[in-house]
């Protein structure tokens, strides 16, 4: 009867982190409300309410978390990502067309315009950043210039664990 010795295996993980489900999130561009109309009635009636151009994401895991942006067109100057909490800034300096997308991935600091070509050098401010263990980011989306069409962001994260 044959003894088996004991094997050693050494294994690299390019990613060591587990993750739990992705959620996303999405957010057009800042808009006002509509106000209070004079004379004053009562009941006041404010109006529509306005869109703060934010879009939140919370890591409830215990390793920091990347993100990943999707800005559908409209935008012909470009747009920026500002993480309110740090200030840190994504600036997109190249046109958007209306037909358009833009992908941004913290992962690895990829833009790619309509998935598949290579943008990144259209980045102007590339303060990349990850989402702390039990953190919130809160990301305010803003145009660098004119509007057509109606500009979406959506920010999507997967909670990251140890």
């Amino acid at each position: 009867m044959k003894r088996l010795q004991g094997i050693t295996v050494d294994l690299l993980a390019p990613d060591p982190f587990a993750y739990g489900e992705e959620s996303s999130v999405s957010t057009g561009l800042p808009a006002p409300g509509g106000g209070v109309a004079f004379p004053v009635g009562f009941p006041v009636d404010f109006g529509a309410a306005g869109v703060d151009g934010r879009a939140r994401f919370t890591n409830e895991g215990t390793a920091p978390a990347s993100v990943r942006f999707r800005v559908s067109g409209g935008l012909p100057d470009g747009f920026s990502l500002r993480y309110v909490e740090t200030g840190d800034v994504l600036t997109f300096r190249r046109p958007v067309a209306s037909d358009d997308y833009v992908v941004l991935d913290s992962a690895d600091g990829s833009a790619l315009l309509n998935g598949v070509s290579p943008v990144s050098g259209y980045l102007t401010d590339d303060d990349w950043w990850q989402v702390g263990p039990g953190e919130t980011c809160t990301v305010q989306f803003t145009s660098l210039g004119g509007v057509q069409g109606l500009p979406l962001l959506v920010l999507s994260g997967s909670p990251a664990y140890f």
